[in-house]
C-alpha cells in the first residue's frame, strides 16, 4: 500500500469515527427532545389528563427557577390596620402559641392571616396558569413541561415560559401585577378583630364599610 492509499485510508477512517460520533451526540442531545415531542402527542392517558398542563409547567418552571428573594412580603398587621385597629389589640405572642398550639388572639389573627395569604397564592397561580394557555396549546404546554424536566434544552424552553410570564409581570409566584381583592375574607377578620375588641371591653373601630 502506498502512502498515498495509507493517508486515503487513514482520512477515511477518521471521516467515519466523526460521523459515528457525531450520531452519538446529537442522539444524546435530540433524544430526549425528540421523545418529549413524540410524549406529548401521544398525551392520551385519563388519569394523567386531570392534571392541567398549565399549572405542571409552572410547576417545573418554577421548580427549576426558584424566586431567590420573595418579592411580596406580607404585612401582618395590615389587615388589622385598615380594619382600625393596633397589634396592641391582640398582642404579639405567636411563638409559644404556635409550638404548644395554645389559642390567643394573636394565634387566631395569624391563622386567619394565613387562610387570606392562601387565596392570594391561589389567586397568584390560576392568573399565571390562566396567561399561559392564552398562549399556548395543551401540546405545547405538555411539551415545554417535558423540555425543562428532561432535556438539555430546558434553559431555551424556560425562556419561552418566562417571556409569556413576563408580559403581564407574572414571573414572581409570590406577587401579582395588580391589587387582588378579597372583601369578604377581609370583612371575617375585621369582624374578628370586632369580637377581640368586645371581649377586652374597648370600642370598636368605626369603618367607612
Amino acid at each position: 500500500m502506498t502512502l498515498e492509499d495509507r493517508s486515503r485510508a487513514e482520512t477515511s477512517r477518521s471521516r467515519r469515527f466523526a460521523i459515528i460520533a457525531g450520531a452519538i451526540v446529537l442522539g444524546f442531545l435530540m433524544g430526549p427532545l425528540l421523545a418529549v415531542a413524540i410524549t406529548s402527542m401521544k398525551f392520551r392517558d385519563p388519569q394523567a389528563l386531570q392534571v392541567d398542563p398549565a399549572y405542571h409547567l409552572l410547576s417545573a418552571f418554577d421548580d427549576r427557577y426558584p424566586e431567590g428573594i420573595i418579592t411580596r412580603q406580607m404585612d401582618l398587621d395590615g389587615v388589622a390596620r385598615d380594619c382600625g385597629y393596633t397589634e396592641e389589640l391582640y398582642g404579639r405572642d405567636l411563638s409559644p402559641g404556635l409550638r404548644d398550639q395554645r389559642w390567643t388572639p394573636a394565634t387566631g389573627y395569624f391563622d386567619l392571616m394565613m387562610w387570606l395569604d392562601d387565596e392570594f397564592s391561589q389567586e397568584v397561580k390560576r392568573r399565571r396558569a390562566e396567561q399561559l394557555r392564552q398562549h399556548l396549546t395543551d401540546y405545547q404546554l405538555r411539551f415545554l413541561d417535558g423540555c425543562l424536566r428532561w432535556t438539555v434544552f430546558a434553559g431555551l424552553c424556560g425562556g419561552q415560559v418566562r417571556h409569556l410570564l413576563k408580559q403581564e409581570n407574572l414571573l414572581s409566584q409570590f406577587s401579582l401585577n395588580s391589587p387582588f381583592p378579597q372583601p369578604r375574607r377581609t370583612q371575617t377578620i375585621c369582624t374578628y378583630l370586632d369580637g377581640i375588641a368586645a371581649r377586652k371591653g374597648e370600642p370598636l373601630a368605626r369603618r367607612s364599610s
